[in-house]
């Protein structure tokens, strides 16, 4: 993709007054036209000048109302700069007629007036020939007309700002509504380096109308509450520059339709300090984004100098109230984890059905940094087998597991030893964790597992370790048949 550096001269008529208007008729398959036959909507106009080689002047227009806008780019070899031509300062107005498959008109761009003829060539474009301007600014050349794109979808990608800071960006854009060719975007801005959101990922709130392809949005990036930037939609993606200056922060490209992780999902994260954490989700999606929150959904367990903490080893606000959301940019996800109330934010990459990066988090109680994996998880299913030693005496003991809808669980056993007889306890599994109740010979029962299967943390791989859920005292270990 090329680089685009640039001193940006935007001239939008919100601000300066352009106009844009257009007649005749339209008696062929043509640019969508009102009950005059004269053409409607956002439209660019791209025009390639002769007299100076590499320069393309862009006259952005929305017919039907006065707004419109002009920049020029100038290419030499693979790099393509934005820059503003004293020629074409002052503000632009557009006329255009098309009659049949013919169309014409004028630009007049500060003291200058550029004419321009060609044909209709289907009915989002046209394309023809241009003269005119006078003196050092006369100049002639091709021009190809275009219905304007469609600012809606998701786009991603990292900006860097004139302060040197940087920021990984994703925004959802929408087009259209109140006011007519209004453009609101929102999403996460995540600290890489410098940038106000260095706490954790912050929202990103911004409006503005589009003139063709372009639009100014302001509003809000986190802790900046006066942003302005310039988006131009190019091939798709969108090129930002900041308002006060025209400096280039960068480009986002525009998503594919990108869903969301979903389902049963297991995190491992490991700390530079040598800690080890585990976290068990069951993700919902919505589009790119992912969310769980409250014990139903997301557990997790730190293991820290040979001792297994539930909850974490980080003193919190909340114990056991930890949440965490993700959104999907492309084969990037941001992750942000929240433990209690100390919160964490994670950079990966998808690979197929595996997530790998890095993640950081700075808390009053609890700053940490290092890698983390994850990877979706099956249901918990299947026959277990072995030896639970519980208060009163041990039991062989043999588990059949059945999860069904909405991580519900269900648990067939049989216990001889201290205890003899079938007995039935039900729950529910967050991911890899299943939480079942129920009674033996009259005697409650609250049981908390993990379910391993490389054997990692148990020592045996496909097997569950299981615990009192109250006291988390531990009963033994179950193995797969």
């Amino acid at each position: 993709m090329r680089t685009l550096s640039f001193l940006l001269l935007l001239l939008l008529a919100g601000c300066g007054g352009g106009s844009s208007s257009s007649s005749g008729q339209n008696n062929s398959p043509g640019p969508p036209v009102n009950s005059n036959g004269a053409p409607t909507g956002p439209w660019e106009y791209a025009a390639t000048s002769k007299a100076k080689p590499g320069l393309i002047t862009y006259v952005e227009v929305n017919f039907g109302s006065t707004n419109a806008a002009v920049f020029q780019t100038l290419t030499t070899g693979t790099t393509t700069t934005l820059v503003g031509d004293t020629c074409n300062v002052g503000t632009p107005s557009v006329t255009v007629t098309v009659s049949g498959n013919s169309v014409s008109g004028s630009f007049t761009i500060g003291p200058n007036t550029y004419t321009f003829s060609g044909s209709v060539t289907s009915s989002s474009s046209a394309t023809g020939t241009y003269s005119g301007g006078s003196g050092s600014c006369a100049d002639s050349g091709t021009f190809q007309a275009n219905q304007a794109l469609s600012f809606n979808g998701n786009y991603g990608g990292q900006l860097t700002y004139s302060d040197g800071s940087r920021e990984q960006i994703t925004v959802s854009v929408t087009e259209g509504g109140s006011p007519t060719y209004g453009v609101t975007a929102t999403g996460t801005a995540t600290n890489i380096s410098g940038a106000d959101c260095s706490s954790g990922p912050c929202s990103v709130q911004l409006t503005g109308v589009a003139v063709g392809n372009l639009s100014t949005l302001s509003g809000s990036i986190g802790q900046s509450s006066a942003t302005a930037v310039n988006v131009w939609l190019h091939s798709g993606n969108l090129y930002v520059t900041e308002n006060d200056g025209g400096w280039y922060d960068g480009s986002l490209t525009k998503q594919s339709s990108a869903q969301g992780i979903s389902g049963a999902w297991e995190f491992l994260a490991v700390s530079s300090a040598g800690a080890t954490t585990l976290i068990e989700a069951d993700i919902t999606a919505n589009g790119s984004q992912s969310s769980a929150s409250g014990p139903n959904q997301i557990q997790t367990a730190t293991y820290s100098g040979g001792v297994w903490y539930v909850n974490g080893d980080c003193v919190s606000a909340s114990p056991g109230q930890n949440s965490m959301s993700s959104t999907v940019s492309g084969n990037s996800i941001t992750l942000n984890f929240n433990e209690g109330g100390n919160t964490f934010t994670g950079q990966g990459t998808l690979n197929g059905n595996s997530i790998s990066g890095t993640y950081s988090g700075s808390n009053p109680n609890c700053s940490s940094s290092g890698t983390f994996t994850g990877r979706p998880v099956p249901n918990l299913g299947g026959t277990f087998s072995g030896t639970l030693n519980f208060p009163d005496g041990a039991d062989n003991v043999t588990a059949t597991l059945t999860e069904g809808n909405s991580y519900g669980l269900n648990v067939q056993t049989t216990l001889s030893g201290i205890d003899n007889g079938s007995f039935t306890f039900a729950g529910s599994a967050v991911a890899n964790v299943m939480f079942v109740s129920g009674s033996v010979n009259g005697n409650p029962f609250s049981l908390f597992g993990y379910f391993d299967s490389t054997g990692q943390f148990t020592g045996t791989p496909n097997s569950i370790a299981v615990f009192d859920d109250d006291t988390l005292a531990y009963y033994g270990l179950l193995v797969k048949n």
